[in-house]
């Protein structure tokens, strides 16, 4: 995660817009991060950029698990009360689903895999 990477600036309605960089491509792909070169900053500003995103990555990543905790529950909700509203054989199947569904879930690895090319983390 680059922080200020493709996904925030689309997020943002920023492809397309303003000037070199802001294409919607990701931070390597030219050569340069498309905020950093945008708006030219300075080798110094570049690695002062990068500390600061560094630092924030526990916070967001803190704050990503929370909605993630909080959606699984209203899901968790809505499921729980759409199985009533299910005929006898319609329960069956969402009761088949659900299971496949937390039986995937349980083969899953507890941490996602790092992407191809991508240095793994120690803790």
């Amino acid at each position: 995660m680059h922080g200020w990477g493709r996904g925030e600036m689309m997020h943002r309605g920023m492809k397309g817009e303003g000037p070199k960089g802001f294409h919607g491509q990701g931070p390597c792909d030219k050569g340069g991060h498309p905020l950093a070169d945008a708006l030219q900053l300075t080798d110094e500003q570049k690695a002062k950029a990068k500390e600061l995103m560094e630092a924030a990555k526990p916070k967001i990543e803190a704050i990503r698990e929370e909605e993630r905790t909080k959606i699984k529950a209203v899901l968790e909700e809505s499921m729980a009360q759409l199985r009533p509203v299910l005929t006898p054989e319609q329960q069956a199947v969402f009761d088949d689903l659900q299971k496949l569904k937390a039986d995937k879930a349980a083969l899953k690895p507890a941490t996602p895999a790092a992407k191809p090319g991508t240095p793994a983390k120690s803790e």
